[in-house]
Protein backbone atom coordinates (compact mmCIF):
# COMPACT_ATOMS: atom_id res chain seq x y z
CA UNK A 1 0.00 0.00 0.00
CA UNK A 2 1.60 2.87 -0.92
CA UNK A 3 1.04 6.66 -0.57
CA UNK A 4 2.29 9.86 -1.39
CA UNK A 5 2.37 12.53 0.74
CA UNK A 6 3.01 16.41 -0.92
CA UNK A 7 6.38 17.92 -0.28
CA UNK A 8 5.11 21.86 1.45
CA UNK A 9 7.96 24.10 1.59
CA UNK A 10 7.96 25.52 5.16
CA UNK A 11 10.42 27.16 7.73
CA UNK A 12 12.40 25.26 9.86
CA UNK A 13 11.46 26.44 12.82
CA UNK A 14 8.90 24.85 15.14
CA UNK A 15 5.73 26.99 15.59
CA UNK A 16 3.22 27.55 18.49
CA UNK A 17 0.37 29.10 18.37
CA UNK A 18 -3.16 29.28 19.78
CA UNK A 19 -6.66 29.06 18.67
CA UNK A 20 -9.22 31.23 20.09
CA UNK A 21 -11.91 30.00 22.27
CA UNK A 22 -15.23 30.89 23.86
CA UNK A 23 -15.38 31.66 27.80
CA UNK A 24 -16.68 28.02 28.04
CA UNK A 25 -14.25 25.76 25.34
CA UNK A 26 -10.67 25.05 26.21
CA UNK A 27 -8.21 26.68 23.69
CA UNK A 28 -6.82 24.87 21.00
CA UNK A 29 -2.83 25.43 20.55
CA UNK A 30 -1.47 24.10 17.00
CA UNK A 31 2.48 23.58 17.06
CA UNK A 32 4.43 22.64 13.85
CA UNK A 33 6.74 19.60 14.65
CA UNK A 34 8.20 18.67 11.29
CA UNK A 35 8.19 19.96 7.83
CA UNK A 36 4.97 18.78 7.18
CA UNK A 37 3.65 17.47 10.65
CA UNK A 38 1.67 19.49 13.08
CA UNK A 39 0.64 18.48 16.88
CA UNK A 40 -3.24 19.61 17.59
CA UNK A 41 -3.90 19.79 21.18
CA UNK A 42 -7.09 20.36 23.00
CA UNK A 43 -6.95 20.04 27.03
CA UNK A 44 -7.31 17.10 27.13
CA UNK A 45 -6.20 14.94 23.73
CA UNK A 46 -3.57 15.54 20.97
CA UNK A 47 -4.25 14.67 17.46
CA UNK A 48 -1.01 14.83 15.22
CA UNK A 49 -1.19 15.87 11.58
CA UNK A 50 0.64 14.61 8.52
CA UNK A 51 0.29 16.72 5.48
CA UNK A 52 0.17 14.63 2.47
CA UNK A 53 -0.54 14.45 -1.62
CA UNK A 54 -3.52 12.46 -1.13
CA UNK A 55 -4.65 14.03 1.84
CA UNK A 56 -3.92 14.68 5.69
CA UNK A 57 -2.73 11.49 7.88
CA UNK A 58 -4.70 11.66 11.58
CA UNK A 59 -3.12 10.18 14.29
CA UNK A 60 -5.03 10.36 17.68
CA UNK A 61 -7.83 8.34 19.85
CA UNK A 62 -10.18 8.56 17.43
CA UNK A 63 -12.67 10.78 19.44
CA UNK A 64 -10.70 13.77 19.82
CA UNK A 65 -9.74 14.02 15.74
CA UNK A 66 -13.33 14.69 15.42
CA UNK A 67 -13.75 17.49 18.24
CA UNK A 68 -15.21 20.36 16.37
CA UNK A 69 -11.91 22.53 17.23
CA UNK A 70 -10.08 20.15 15.95
CA UNK A 71 -11.49 19.39 12.39
CA UNK A 72 -11.68 23.49 11.94
CA UNK A 73 -8.40 23.46 12.37
CA UNK A 74 -7.16 20.41 10.66
CA UNK A 75 -9.45 22.30 7.57
CA UNK A 76 -7.18 25.50 7.63
CA UNK A 77 -4.40 23.56 7.58
CA UNK A 78 -5.51 20.98 4.31
CA UNK A 79 -8.96 21.68 3.04
CA UNK A 80 -9.01 18.07 1.89
CA UNK A 81 -10.66 15.20 3.50
CA UNK A 82 -8.08 13.29 5.79
CA UNK A 83 -6.55 10.31 4.17
CA UNK A 84 -7.16 8.10 7.13
CA UNK A 85 -7.25 7.75 10.61
CA UNK A 86 -4.56 6.10 12.80
CA UNK A 87 -6.60 4.56 16.37
CA UNK A 88 -3.65 4.38 19.30
CA UNK A 89 -5.46 3.00 21.53
CA UNK A 90 -8.52 1.04 22.50
CA UNK A 91 -11.36 1.66 24.65
CA UNK A 92 -14.17 -0.88 24.89
CA UNK A 93 -17.79 0.53 23.82
CA UNK A 94 -16.10 3.88 23.22
CA UNK A 95 -14.08 3.68 19.74
CA UNK A 96 -16.45 4.54 16.79
CA UNK A 97 -15.57 6.42 13.49
CA UNK A 98 -17.24 8.11 10.59
CA UNK A 99 -18.36 6.28 7.99
CA UNK A 100 -16.18 8.10 5.80
CA UNK A 101 -12.74 7.78 7.64
CA UNK A 102 -10.43 4.86 6.10
CA UNK A 103 -9.11 3.81 9.41
CA UNK A 104 -5.89 1.75 11.02
CA UNK A 105 -6.39 0.04 13.87
CA UNK A 106 -4.84 -2.90 16.52
CA UNK A 107 -6.47 -6.18 15.91
CA UNK A 108 -8.45 -5.22 19.60
CA UNK A 109 -9.45 -1.96 18.66
CA UNK A 110 -10.80 -2.87 15.59
CA UNK A 111 -13.05 -5.81 17.52
CA UNK A 112 -14.27 -2.72 19.82
CA UNK A 113 -15.07 -0.88 16.32
CA UNK A 114 -16.62 -3.57 15.26
CA UNK A 115 -19.00 -4.37 18.23
CA UNK A 116 -19.85 -0.02 17.99
CA UNK A 117 -20.47 -0.47 14.18
CA UNK A 118 -17.84 -1.00 11.74
CA UNK A 119 -14.21 -2.09 12.45
CA UNK A 120 -11.32 -0.34 11.39
CA UNK A 121 -10.53 -0.94 7.41
CA UNK A 122 -6.85 -2.10 7.97
CA UNK A 123 -6.00 -3.87 11.24
CA UNK A 124 -2.61 -5.78 12.30
CA UNK A 125 -1.60 -7.46 15.37
CA UNK A 126 1.93 -6.87 15.79
CA UNK A 127 3.59 -4.41 12.88
CA UNK A 128 2.46 -2.49 10.24
CA UNK A 129 4.38 -0.26 7.30
CA UNK A 130 3.09 1.69 5.11
CA UNK A 131 5.81 3.58 2.46
CA UNK A 132 4.36 7.30 2.03
CA UNK A 133 6.45 8.92 -0.62
CA UNK A 134 9.71 10.51 1.46
CA UNK A 135 7.31 9.27 4.49
CA UNK A 136 7.44 6.01 6.18
CA UNK A 137 4.77 5.31 8.81
CA UNK A 138 5.17 2.52 11.04
CA UNK A 139 3.06 0.86 13.80
CA UNK A 140 4.35 -1.41 16.28
CA UNK A 141 2.27 -3.07 19.34
CA UNK A 142 4.36 -3.54 22.10
CA UNK A 143 2.13 -6.05 23.66
CA UNK A 144 -1.17 -5.38 26.19
CA UNK A 145 -0.86 -2.47 28.34
CA UNK A 146 -2.57 0.61 29.15
CA UNK A 147 -5.23 -1.06 26.54
CA UNK A 148 -5.81 -3.80 24.89
CA UNK A 149 -4.65 -2.35 21.30
CA UNK A 150 -1.94 0.56 22.45
CA UNK A 151 -0.86 1.30 18.68
CA UNK A 152 2.76 3.34 18.70
CA UNK A 153 2.67 5.80 15.23
CA UNK A 154 6.19 6.28 13.89
CA UNK A 155 6.98 8.43 11.25
CA UNK A 156 10.37 7.91 10.65
CA UNK A 157 11.33 11.16 8.65
CA UNK A 158 9.51 13.56 10.25
CA UNK A 159 10.79 11.66 13.51
CA UNK A 160 7.87 11.51 15.17
CA UNK A 161 6.58 8.82 18.02
CA UNK A 162 2.67 8.72 18.54
CA UNK A 163 2.34 6.84 21.87
CA UNK A 164 -0.82 7.28 22.52
CA UNK A 165 -2.53 6.55 25.90
CA UNK A 166 0.82 5.06 27.22
CA UNK A 167 1.95 8.31 28.06
CA UNK A 168 -0.36 11.34 29.77
CA UNK A 169 2.22 14.01 30.73
CA UNK A 170 1.84 15.79 33.69
CA UNK A 171 -1.27 14.03 33.97
CA UNK A 172 -2.78 11.54 35.99
CA UNK A 173 -4.32 8.54 33.78
CA UNK A 174 -8.05 7.53 34.76
CA UNK A 175 -8.35 3.81 34.70
CA UNK A 176 -11.81 2.74 33.49
CA UNK A 177 -12.98 -1.11 34.10
CA UNK A 178 -13.23 -1.64 30.45
CA UNK A 179 -9.64 -0.33 29.49
CA UNK A 180 -8.37 -3.76 30.35
CA UNK A 181 -4.99 -1.86 31.48
CA UNK A 182 -1.92 -4.91 32.44
CA UNK A 183 -0.04 -2.04 34.72
CA UNK A 184 3.04 -4.76 34.74
CA UNK A 185 2.80 -4.83 30.74
CA UNK A 186 2.07 -1.27 30.52
CA UNK A 187 5.49 -0.73 32.17
CA UNK A 188 7.16 -3.38 29.86
CA UNK A 189 6.06 -1.72 26.92
CA UNK A 190 7.09 1.88 27.65
CA UNK A 191 10.38 0.52 28.90
CA UNK A 192 10.74 -1.39 25.80
CA UNK A 193 10.13 1.40 23.52
CA UNK A 194 12.79 3.62 25.23
CA UNK A 195 15.30 1.41 24.79
CA UNK A 196 13.86 0.61 20.91
CA UNK A 197 14.45 4.51 20.33
CA UNK A 198 17.24 5.19 22.62
CA UNK A 199 20.12 7.87 21.54
CA UNK A 200 17.57 8.42 18.57
CA UNK A 201 16.77 12.32 17.81
CA UNK A 202 12.81 11.48 18.02
CA UNK A 203 9.31 13.46 19.33
CA UNK A 204 6.99 11.92 21.37
CA UNK A 205 3.81 12.66 21.41
CA UNK A 206 1.47 11.81 24.46
CA UNK A 207 -2.02 11.37 24.71
CA UNK A 208 -2.43 14.61 26.79
CA UNK A 209 -0.02 16.73 27.68
CA UNK A 210 2.96 18.51 26.15
CA UNK A 211 5.48 16.68 23.52
CA UNK A 212 8.72 15.57 25.05
CA UNK A 213 11.91 13.24 23.95
CA UNK A 214 12.36 9.99 25.11
CA UNK A 215 12.36 11.13 28.57
CA UNK A 216 8.61 11.15 28.78
CA UNK A 217 8.61 7.26 28.59
CA UNK A 218 11.24 6.58 30.70
CA UNK A 219 9.43 8.98 33.28
CA UNK A 220 6.13 7.17 32.72
CA UNK A 221 7.64 3.56 33.37
CA UNK A 222 8.68 5.69 36.50
CA UNK A 223 5.95 6.97 37.95
CA UNK A 224 4.03 3.77 37.23
CA UNK A 225 6.77 1.40 38.78
CA UNK A 226 6.59 3.43 42.06
CA UNK A 227 3.05 3.42 42.66
CA UNK A 228 3.18 -0.38 41.93
CA UNK A 229 6.24 -0.98 44.25
CA UNK A 230 4.20 0.79 46.79
CA UNK A 231 1.07 -1.04 46.87
CA UNK A 232 3.11 -4.14 46.49
CA UNK A 233 4.74 -3.09 49.77
CA UNK A 234 1.40 -2.28 51.33
CA UNK A 235 0.30 -6.31 50.54
CA UNK A 236 3.32 -7.21 51.96
CA UNK A 237 2.50 -5.29 54.85
CA UNK A 238 -0.96 -6.77 54.89
CA UNK A 239 -2.41 -3.65 54.25
CA UNK A 240 -6.43 -3.96 53.04
CA UNK A 241 -7.52 -1.48 50.11
CA UNK A 242 -8.98 0.87 52.15
CA UNK A 243 -5.29 1.00 54.29
CA UNK A 244 -3.21 1.06 51.19
CA UNK A 245 -5.52 4.01 49.28
CA UNK A 246 -4.79 6.14 52.36
CA UNK A 247 -0.86 5.39 52.40
CA UNK A 248 -1.06 6.41 48.63
CA UNK A 249 -0.87 10.02 49.70
CA UNK A 250 2.29 10.41 50.03
CA UNK A 251 2.91 9.06 46.63
CA UNK A 252 0.00 11.72 45.42
CA UNK A 253 2.39 14.11 46.70
CA UNK A 254 5.35 12.88 45.01
CA UNK A 255 3.81 13.43 41.89
CA UNK A 256 1.51 16.64 42.86
CA UNK A 257 3.31 17.97 39.21
CA UNK A 258 0.98 15.95 37.56
CA UNK A 259 -2.75 16.84 37.29
CA UNK A 260 -6.46 15.17 37.00
CA UNK A 261 -8.63 13.23 39.21
CA UNK A 262 -6.81 9.75 38.23
CA UNK A 263 -4.84 9.17 40.67
CA UNK A 264 -7.04 6.34 42.92
CA UNK A 265 -7.95 4.95 39.90
CA UNK A 266 -4.53 3.96 39.42
CA UNK A 267 -4.07 2.89 42.59
CA UNK A 268 -6.38 0.68 43.18
CA UNK A 269 -4.91 -0.82 39.76
CA UNK A 270 -1.60 -1.05 41.35
CA UNK A 271 -3.12 -2.66 44.50
CA UNK A 272 -5.00 -5.36 42.26
CA UNK A 273 -2.13 -5.75 40.35
CA UNK A 274 0.33 -6.29 43.44
CA UNK A 275 -1.80 -9.29 44.64
CA UNK A 276 -1.36 -11.35 41.64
Amino acid sequence: MRRAFAAIVVPSVVMLFSVAATEDEPRLEVERIGERTWLLRTASDNVVVALGADGPLVIGNGAASFDDDVRTELAKLDARRPECFVLTHEHRGAVSMPEEAFSIAHDATSETMTANGRGANLHFRSRLTLEAGDETLTCHFKGHGRTAGDLVAHLSTARVLAVGALVENHRHPTIRDDDRTELRGWIRVLRELARDFDGKEIVVVPASGPRGGIELLTDQAGYLQAVLDDMVSARRHGLSRDEAMRRGDALRERFSDRTGDGFDSLLELAYDAAGR
